[in-house]
């Protein structure tokens, strides 16, 4: 009887094992990056690179990259009271936040020096690429501990109309958040693209007693995309992107020592403080900005224009970008 159980296993295994090849190679999907300037598969490239599809993200309700650092090994973003830690394999620039960053930052091509530069979430990506390890060759002396390369999605020529609307809400702190996408191709050599964002993240975690809660979010973000393809040789892509981003309050606690005593507080680390900023009105026409109270701002707007122009077997491409970011903060420390 024990002979003949064993001979059944058997069977089943072989049979799931005949079976299985074929349901992955049903799955399986090729991966192609632009890690090395061009497009490959991510097989063919020799370091170590992880990429992200736009739709792994949006399952995975990835907005920002601190919630992309849970899913990545050997990378992470911490988010600071005056600037972002961002390491890769244990190496970052520290906690200067006029440093640029050891792990650079590109979008769609353009580089983003600043560590709160990536604080602004990201949407309608097409991919995200990490790239560990010293990327000088490829991105530039400063990214000496690796690269973030993020690729927004577009509408090519011949492409369908397309248009999603999405809406979030979430019930314990009362935030929300709605997306607008259309897209399409009105003629044959021209496919266009509009992303529109908006939400708050409602109450914030922090108990401040003068103030109420604090550390509560608002964000706008819209990227206008354009593919031009006047002929087979010559396509032209041109993005826009504006991001807005407010912080109400600091998520930060005096504590420990005499942290009860400058804080007002009981100088614990238990999301409170008690800190209202008594000299932020006095300070605030000094460094021209109007933030009165605990908070941050972020305004950043991008443009890139990328030309590919095939010449024989090989392609010239010409990429140009232009980003403004202004960054404001008023801490009660």
């Amino acid at each position: 009887m024990k002979y003949t159980n064993r001979f059944t296993r058997s069977l089943l295994a072989t049979a799931v094992a005949v079976a299985l090849p074929g349901a992955a190679m049903a799955q399986l999907e090729e991966v192609v990056v632009t890690a090395t300037k061009r497009a490959e598969s991510v097989q063919d490239i020799p370091m170590s690179v992880q990429a992200i599809s736009g739709e792994r993200l949006e399952a995975m309700a990835i907005t920002e990259l601190g919630d992309l650092a849970t899913t990545i090994p050997n990378f992470s973003i911490g988010d600071g009271v005056t600037t972002n830690l961002i390491t890769m394999r244990g190496m970052g620039s520290g906690e200067d936040r006029s440093f640029e960053q050891s792990v650079s930052m590109f979008v769609d091509g353009i580089y983003m020096p600043r560590s709160r530069q990536t604080r602004t979430p990201f949407f309608d990506a097409d991919r995200v690429e990490i790239l560990r390890g010293p990327q000088a060759v490829l991105f530039g002396l400063n990214s000496t501990a690796g690269a973030i390369s993020i690729h927004s999605a577009v509408n090519n020529p011949g492409d369908e109309f397309e248009a999603r609307i999405t809406g979030e809400y979430e019930s314990e702190y009362e935030g929300g958040k709605g997306t607008l996408v259309v897209g399409g191709s009105p003629m044959d050599s021209l496919g266009l693209r509009l992303a529109v964002e908006s939400g708050e993240s409602g109450d914030g975690y922090i108990d401040n007693d003068f103030l109420g809660d604090q550390g509560d979010t608002e964000s706008t973000l819209v990227r206008l995309s354009a593919v031009w393809e006047p002929t087979d040789k010559l396509a032209v892509t041109t993005k826009y992107n504006y991001a807005d981003y407010e912080l109400h309050g600091q998520m930060a606690e005096v504590t420990n020592g005499a942290g009860s005593a400058v804080d007002n507080g009981d100088g614990k680390l238990n999301w409170k403080n008690s800190g209202i900023g008594e000299l932020l009105p006095l300070l605030a026409p000094i460094s021209q900005h109007d933030l009165t109270k605990p908070g941050s701002e972020q305004e950043v707007g991008n443009f890139s224009l990328n030309v590919d122009y095939a010449l024989g077997e090989h392609t010239l491409t010409g990429l140009f970008g232009y980003s403004d970011y202004d960054y404001s903060l008023s801490t009660d420390l």
